[in-house]
């Protein structure tokens, strides 16, 4: 019976460990274009991504679904509400990074 139990506590754990994207904290968001900072002209935004929402400056945004997908070669943080998508390149374990050519739009992890 202790056996048991202890292989049901161990499987809830990994479950638990299991859940989420590996990607919840604390953002700070860096904008540029082309080669210019526009962070110096635009105020200091910190965004917080949770197990299913996003929150800034006390307005909390409901995710469906945030997830990683796999896709030519690199991977991406998917932020997913209905059937609308928002896909973030995942740089490295604290950067996220999202643009075009013109302009890019960088979250770095601070917490």
């Amino acid at each position: 019976m202790k056996k048991l139990r202890l292989m049901l506590v161990a499987l809830v754990t990994l479950a638990l460990v299991g859940c989420g994207h590996g990607y919840e904290g604390t953002y700070k968001v860096e904008v540029s274009s082309v080669g210019v900072n526009l962070g110096d002209l635009m105020p200091s935004t910190q965004i917080v991504i949770g197990d299913d929402y996003l929150e800034s400056d006390g307005s909390r945004t409901q995710m469906d679904k945030i997830f990683v997908r796999e896709s030519g070669g690199a991977s991406y943080l998917v932020f997913q509400s209905g059937k609308d998508e928002d896909a973030w390149k995942i740089v490295d374990d604290k950067t996220l990074e999202q643009g075009n050519g013109f302009a890019m739009v960088r979250m770095r992890r601070i917490d």
